[in-house]
C-alpha cells in the first residue's frame, strides 16, 4: 500500500501572533508521522505572510515531518519558502515549484498555481506545457495531481468570486497522460469538499489552520477553529482510499 498525508493552509506568521497557528501545525504534523506515510505533503499556505522569519516558525512546527514535500499557495513567497526548505520544494519548472514525486506505487504530480499578489490560482501557459511534457513521459501507472487551488467552482460564493486562471489549459495539459489522474488534489478552501469537475474528481482537504464555513446570505466566511486536521491518501489493491481526520488523538 502506498500511503502519503496532506496537510495545507497552516498560515503561520512570525511572533506571539502566530504561536497557535505553529502549534496546530506541530499537532498535526506529529499526527502525520505516526500514520508512517511514504511521503507528507504540505499543499500550500504554509505561511501566512511568506516572510522567512515565519518560515523559520514553520520549520520548527515540522522538525521530524520527513520525507516532506511543500508546494505554494497564494499566501506563500516562493523565494523565501525555497530558501527555508530547500530539501522539500521541487525546482524542476523554475521558476515554478512545480515537480514529480513518487509515493510507494503512486506517482505525485505537484503544480504550483501561485500568482504572486492574487487570491485566485493561476496556470501560465509555460506551466501548461512543463505538465503536458511531464504527463506524456509517464507510464500506465497510478498518479494523482496535487496543487493548492482547486480548478473549479466550489459552490461557495464567497471563494468562486475569484475563479481559477487556466482551468482549459489544466484539461489540455491532462489529456496528455495516459489516464486520467486518480484525483486532483487540493487545499485553499479551509474545508472539505468533493466536487465532480468535467469527467474528473477534485477532493478539497481541510486544514491544519481554521475552517470556514459560508455564512448564508452573507458576503463573508464563518471561522471555525476546531481540531488541526489532515488527510491520508492510500491507495490500496480497491483502489485510492482518502480519509480526513483530526489531528488530536491519534496514534
Amino acid at each position: 500500500m502506498s500511503r502519503i498525508v496532506l496537510l495545507c493552509d497552516s498560515h503561520i506568521r512570525a511572533g506571539e501572533a502566530g504561536r497557535e497557528a505553529a502549534a496546530r501545525l506541530a499537532l498535526a504534523a506529529a499526527a502525520a508521522r505516526r500514520l508512517a506515510p511514504d511521503l507528507i505533503v504540505h499543499a500550500g499556505d504554509l505561511a501566512d505572510d511568506g516572510a522567512p522569519e515565519s518560515y523559520a516558525m514553520a520549520r520548527r512546527a515540522l522538525v521530524g515531518a520527513a520525507p516532506l514535500w511543500i508546494l505554494p499557495g497564494n499566501h506563500d513567497e516562493r523565494g523565501a519558502l525555497a530558501a527555508a526548505f530547500p530539501e522539500a520544494v521541487a525546482a524542476e519548472a523554475p521558476p515554478f515549484l512545480s515537480g514529480v514525486r513518487q509515493a510507494g506505487r503512486l506517482r505525485l504530480v505537484g503544480l504550483d498555481t501561485l500568482a504572486p499578489g492574487q487570491v485566485a490560482g493561476r496556470l501560465t501557459p509555460a506551466q501548461a506545457q512543463w505538465l503536458r511534457a511531464r504527463l506524456a513521459e509517464m507510464d500506465d501507472e497510478p498518479w494523482v495531481l496535487i496543487m493548492h487551488h482547486p480548478p473549479c467552482a466550489l459552490g461557495m460564493p464567497q471563494l468562486d468570486r475569484w475563479p481559477f486562471e487556466g482551468a482549459d489549459e489544466l484539461l489540455w495539459a491532462l489529456a496528455a497522460a495516459p489516464h486520467p489522474p486518480l484525483r486532483i488534489l487540493c487545499a485553499h478552501a479551509h474545508g472539505a469538499h468533493e466536487i465532480d469537475w468535467r469527467g474528473l474528481r477534485v477532493s478539497v482537504s481541510p486544514p491544519t489552520g481554521p475552517l470556514f464555513a459560508p455564512e448564508p446570505g452573507e458576503p463573508g466566511l464563518r471561522r471555525h477553529m476546531g481540531a488541526p486536521m489532515l488527510r491520508a491518501i492510500e491507495l490500496t489493491p480497491e483502489g485510492l482510499r482518502l480519509r480526513a481526520m483530526p489531528a488530536l488523538g491519534q496514534g
